[in-house]
């Protein structure tokens, strides 16, 4: 890592950007020491979480997000996350594809990720890749979620403004987010809202957050991202909403809920790395090869382990 100019300036050039998200992606040698050295160098951004079932358009409306946000001359970063193959380990990435607008785009960095198997929604390594983010300087970041599934609750521990993005059709779809996702929306936005349906799946909602206990009620916005209406509004309410953190201190709460979970993690994997040495796997592993009548219970063989 020596070789690694680590530096807020550098970072800001795309190349060494990605190389780094590459490097704590995969945990190569080295993407501790990088993740320490760049952390000071962090701001606390607005991070926006866009996430709902497949077919939502929520790469369409991260597009036309994107957009809209960059009439205020800031620079966005977006991260994709896409389902990794259980066969082959790959993954389609084919967000670019879907934000054709936005890609080539000077004040615009898109970064897709594979999933990697991890079941909210988000990449395993997402909270380190957002540090570098953070530490590159940009202003807005969002990140979608792979849209596989209706309980991708990652989202909620890693984002301050969490858009649930639906369609006039996703009856089914909010039956089942009842007791997750949907109640921690921020921001509702029904997508496709030319399609017949959207003014009732609106209503409905209103009504259910009418009686919910929420401290504050989502707006509930129509959107066709496709024609870019409502995108407006949708940018508006996503600056309010920040806005609404910032005055009840609950981005300072959270950030320093995101501190001890990242200092948690680090010293338990330390931990582990230093515990579980040769001599202790070589153990565990010679008694998982025996009779499960004569193994040691895995219960018990903390106890069990040579010193």
């Amino acid at each position: 890592m020596s070789s690694f100019n680590i530096s807020s300036n550098s970072l800001k050039e795309n190349c060494n950007l990605s190389r780094a998200i590459t490097i704590v992606e995969n945990k190569l040698d080295g993407y501790s020491e990088l993740l320490s050295n760049i952390y000071h160098l962090r701001k606390n951004i607005q991070k926006i979480g866009i996430t709902g079932p497949p077919g939502a358009g929520k790469s369409t409306i991260t597009n036309s997000l994107c957009k809209d946000l960059l009439k205020e001359d800031q620079r966005i970063a977006i991260i994709s996350v896409d389902p990794t193959s259980p066969f082959n380990g790959g993954a389609i990435l084919g967000d670019r594809i879907r934000m054709k607008d936005i890609h080539d785009l000077d004040n615009v960095y898109i970064r897709s990720l594979g999933s990697r198997g991890s079941a909210g929604g988000l990449s395993e390594t997402i909270d380190e890749i957002i540090i570098l983010l953070e530490a590159a300087g940009f202003d807005r970041l969002i990140i979608e979620t792979v849209g596989v599934g209706q309980v991708e609750l990652d989202v909620i521990n890693f984002c301050d403004t969490i858009v649930l993005c639906l369609t006039p059709e996703s009856g089914d779809d909010i039956q089942m987010m009842k007791s997750g996702l949907l109640e921690c929306a921020d921001i509702i936005s029904i997508n496709k809202s030319d399609r017949p349906g959207s003014k009732k799946i609106n209503i409905f909602l209103n009504q259910l957050f009418d009686i919910s206990q929420k401290l504050r009620k989502p707006p509930v916005l129509n959107l066709v991202a496709l024609k870019n209406k409502g995108i407006d509004e949708l940018a508006l309410e996503i600056k309010n909403h920040y806005l609404f953190l910032k005055s009840t201190n609950a981005e300072i709460k959270r950030d320093i809920e995101r501190y001890k979970k990242l200092a948690f993690n680090s010293i338990k994997n330390n931990l582990s790395n230093e515990f579980l040495n040769e001599k202790r796997m070589s153990f565990i592993n010679k008694e998982a090869k025996k009779e499960n009548i004569k193994r040691i219970s895995p219960f018990k063989i903390f106890k069990k382990l040579p010193k």
